[in-house]
């Protein structure tokens, strides 16, 4: 199951663009027990403490919007090696641009040939669009991808094969000797 595709419940958070004005907009995401709940199912943890996140949305020319976040969240990972607990502490900011799907085209956006573009620019059509699904992507990528405590340590232990074996300088001698 991949979580950014399928998942989006617990921090649907559709915003009207009427609602944005020309200041702008700044809330606070805090999910309830039950959106935590959601989430650490979907994504296998041990543990939710807390999630909070503080965004602004501010208008920018040509009916394009920039966010702007910081999320705070406490939760526990199972361990790749022990499958045990390990705590984590997020603090990560990211920001996104929304621009009308219309301007997807680097004939009339050129802005669109810079490498970093598809990291930064969300498209949308209509009058609204989902500040809830980025902020679970921001969520999912900050979070350790293979998490482990800091006292564990993997140690291969077994037989070492051939493919492993240094390289042998005198075999390619044997080889020619034994022809």
């Amino acid at each position: 199951m991949n979580p950014l595709s399928e998942f989006t419940q617990p921090m649907d958070l559709v915003i009207p663009i009427s609602e944005i004005g020309e200041g702008g907009i700044k809330r606070t995401l805090v999910l309830t027990q039950d959106q935590k709940s959601v989430l650490l199912k979907e994504l296998d943890m041990f543990a939710f403490e807390s999630f909070q996140c503080e965004w602004q949305l501010k208008s920018l020319p040509r009916k394009r919007f920039h966010l702007k976040g910081l999320i705070i969240a406490n939760l526990s990972q199972k361990s790749v090696l022990s499958l045990e607990p390990v705590v984590t502490n997020l603090n990560e900011t990211f920001e996104t641009e929304f621009w009308p799907v219309e301007q997807n085209n680097p004939d009339i956006s050129p802005e669109l040939d810079l490498e970093y573009a598809d990291e930064i620019i969300e498209f949308y059509e209509g009058k609204s669009f989902d500040i809830g699904q980025v902020i679970y992507e921001h969520f999912v990528v900050s979070l350790e991808q293979f998490p482990k405590s800091e006292d564990e340590s993997f140690e291969w232990e077994g037989e070492q094969s051939d493919d492993d074996a240094p390289p042998n300088p005198f075999a390619v001698l044997k080889k020619l000797k034994d022809q």
